[in-house]
């Protein structure tokens, strides 16, 4: 599989907190833990198939269509898909 870069707050990146929410916005994606951030927060980029073996059960939203968002309220929980309308 081809790596495709991802967006991920400093949560996920630092393995704080998991992934609950996936967003595909435009074409980039985005894995986020879903929480709040101070708007001082740093994102950082990442290859999603490292997001993907650190979570397998992230696969089961790599089908989103452009402009839909996956949320769960934790791992295990059943993913939410939605048409993703910023803010």
């Amino acid at each position: 599989m081809a790596e495709v870069r991802a967006i991920i707050c400093s949560h996920v990146y630092k393995s704080e907190r998991p992934v609950n929410l996936v967003v595909l916005a435009d074409g980039e994606w985005m894995l986020l833990c879903g929480e709040d951030h101070s708007p001082d927060e740093k994102y950082e980029v990442a290859g999603i198939n490292h997001l993907y073996e650190r979570d397998p059960s992230l696969l089961e939203v790599r089908g989103l269509l452009d402009n839909q968002s996956a949320e769960r309220e934790h791992p295990g929980s059943k993913w939410q898909i939605r048409p993703w309308t910023e803010g």
